[in-house]
């Protein structure tokens, strides 16, 4: 069961996921919830629920019998959680509550955390506190519990819901001029496929994760060059508006008080950061510093271009 099914990532992990399972998404947006389950065909389900309302997930829970969770469910909108922090908590908070509640007291094995970079020290924003917050409680909701939890944290994923992208796309169309509040900020982003993998390797190595918080050693980019790249493909201008208020320079995957506990797992084919959230001890972990957006290796100028134009999604 994926909540927040209807989503950009909710979609397409059903996608990945629905030859070798029986995939229900679940979102209180009803017209999406449709739109899903016409485009990805009888193996994957709808049901209709509100993470905010402990029943109506409860019942969800009861009905579908899921054995893993994966919970997308969160409002993201930076600039709308500043404005309306109250929605924020209730879906981000007390929905991350209500889901690992339900999932305890119906016996389902594994819970799946989406969280984000912006959950991270020095958190600058209602959102990334809210994340944070998530995160900390299925930490620790999984000391003793016969219902395991998982944590995946990320960066920017290119062309979901929210990000910039689409907002771009949609100036590019209509003014030939795209605005934007921080040329000069420093993200995270990786593709959709990429996010996907990460939640399936979650699952598929739940039990070494469970209690910990799961990323990837993901590669940085400074947004004037990822503007400079757009305004090259889409043949329009680019100009600097207005800073958003909750934004920061830059994003840390893992943070300065967060790095001498992180280990480093060459799980896979790839390298992925695994943090204990519940280890206070200093200097049992893998690296020697934070990794932030501005000290990881950045994306060229081709990777970017294959983030703008690759839009193979669900």
């Amino acid at each position: 069961m994926i909540t927040g099914g209807s989503g950009f990532l909710g979609r397409n992990l059903a996608n990945s996921l629905k030859d070798e399972s029986d995939v229900f998404l679940l979102s209180r947006n009803q017209k999406y919830l449709a739109e899903a389950a016409n485009i990805l065909g009888p193996n994957v389900k709808v049901y209709p629920g509100d993470v905010s309302n402990f029943n109506s997930i409860n019942e969800a829970v009861l009905s579908i019998r899921p054995e893993i969770i994966v919970h997308g469910a969160a409002t993201k909108f930076v600039g709308m959680a500043e404005q309306f922090p109250s929605e924020c908590v209730d879906i981000n908070v007390l929905g991350s509550k209500n889901v690992a509640m339900a999932a305890k007291f119906n016996g389902v094995s594994t819970v799946i955390g989406i969280s984000t970079d912006k959950a991270t020290s020095p958190i600058a924003n209602i959102y990334g506190a809210s994340k944070a917050i998530m995160e900390r409680l299925f930490s620790n909701l999984d000391t003793n519990s016969d219902t395991k939890f998982v944590v995946v944290r990320y960066g920017n994923v290119a062309w979901s819901t929210g990000s910039v992208f689409p907002l771009w796309e949609e100036m590019s169309n209509t003014t030939k001029s795209v605005s934007t509040t921080g040329p000069n900020l420093s993200r995270f982003f990786f593709s959709i496929d990429e996010a996907v993998g990460l939640v399936r390797f979650a699952i598929e190595n739940q039990e070494e994760l469970r209690g910990k918080v799961l990323s990837l050693p993901m590669k940085g980019v400074e947004m004037s060059r990822v503007l400079d790249v757009w305004a090259d493909v889409f043949k329009v201008n680019w100009v600097a508006g207005k800073p958003r208020p909750g934004d920061r320079d830059l994003e840390f995957l893992i943070s300065e008080s967060e790095f001498d506990r992180t280990k480093v797992w060459d799980g896979g084919s790839q390298t992925h950061f695994v943090l204990d959230l519940k280890n206070f001890k200093v200097g049992v972990g893998d690296l020697n510093t934070s990794y932030s957006s501005r000290s990881a290796p950045q994306l060229t100028d081709d990777e970017i271009r294959s983030l703008i134009t690759s839009r193979t999604h669900i």
